[in-house]
C-alpha cells in the first residue's frame, strides 16, 4: 500500500512540473520583455512600439502594444523570443493559420524582412 501512495504522490509531483515548464498565458503581458516570454516591435532593430507575451495569442487585433494605444495585428517588424525552452511560429493570419515565420528559443530577428513585415496576426509556442 505504501508502494502505491508513493508512486501515486511521484505521478502528481511529476505533473506539477510539466505544468510549471509550459509557457503561461497571454495574460503575462506586463511590458517587461523578460525571460520566457515573446516580444514583438513596430520597428526593426527592436526600435519603437512592443509588446511582450508568454503564451499563444490567437488574433493580434485583440491586443495593442505595450506603451501605446496602436494595435498589433499587421504592424509587427521585429521579434524576440526570450524562452528557454519552446519555439515560436508568428503567423500571418488570426487564429494560427496562414503564411508562417519560425524564430526559435532564445532567438531574435531585428526585422522579420519583406515578406513578412507588418503582416503577423498571431503567434503560438511550440
Amino acid at each position: 500500500m505504501k508502494r502505491i501512495i508513493s508512486l501515486a504522490a511521484t505521478a502528481v509531483a511529476a505533473a506539477g512540473l510539466v505544468a510549471i515548464a509550459a509557457p503561461a498565458n497571454a495574460a503575462n503581458y506586463d511590458g517587461s520583455c523578460g525571460p520566457g516570454e515573446f516580444c514583438v516591435y513596430a520597428d526593426q532593430n527592436f526600435n519603437g512600439h512592443w509588446a511582450d507575451f508568454s503564451g499563444d495569442v490567437y488574433n493580434y487585433g485583440d491586443w495593442n502594444y505595450w506603451d501605446a494605444y496602436v494595435n498589433l495585428n499587421d504592424s509587427v517588424t521585429a521579434v524576440k523570443n526570450r524562452g528557454t525552452w519552446y519555439d515560436v511560429t508568428s503567423y500571418q493570419d488570426a487564429n494560427h493559420s496562414g503564411g508562417w515565420l519560425d524564430t526559435l528559443s532564445g532567438d531574435s530577428r531585428s526585422n522579420v524582412g519583406a515578406s513578412y513585415n507588418d503582416s503577423f496576426s498571431s503567434h503560438k509556442w511550440w
